[in-house]
């Protein structure tokens, strides 16, 4: 778990992932929740106006698409980015619970998919390798 929590932390200062940049992964899947949570404390952290800042650009990327299914779309696309020839989407109560069977999500990805316009790279426009 401390090396799920390590890599969050590293993969969190860092401005941008330079092209080739190898980010340690975490191994198994109670460091990886710890390596998940521990991004989403350091969003929660941040300064108020940063806060504020990242929410009002993710509420406005909304007007980018007038189709609200863009956000199932992006998945798709990013599921086949990965790999993937099979994608299953399932609504668990408010739950949006996603498999497929491409590459495996990488830490990367899930930083990248909880910032809005921003990939891997710090580039805009979503996870799309």
């Amino acid at each position: 778990m401390e090396r799920g929590i390590a890599s969050a932390d590293a993969l969190f200062s860092l401005e941008g992932i330079p092209e080739g940049a190898v980010v340690p992964e975490p191994e198994g899947e109670a460091a990886t929740e710890a390596a998940v949570e521990r991004l989403g404390s350091r969003f929660a952290r941040l300064d108020g106006q940063v806060r504020h800042a990242l929410r009002r650009t993710r509420d406005h990327a909304g007007n980018l698409s007038s189709d609200r299914l863009q956000g199932l779309s992006e998945i798709v696309q990013n599921a086949e980015d990965l790999g993937a020839t099979d994608v299953r989407i399932l609504m668990w109560g408010w739950e949006l619970l996603v498999a497929h069977n491409g590459s495996p999500v990488r830490l990367p990805d899930v930083l990248a998919l909880a910032m809005p316009l921003a990939d891997e790279q710090g580039r805009a426009g979503g996870i799309h390798r």
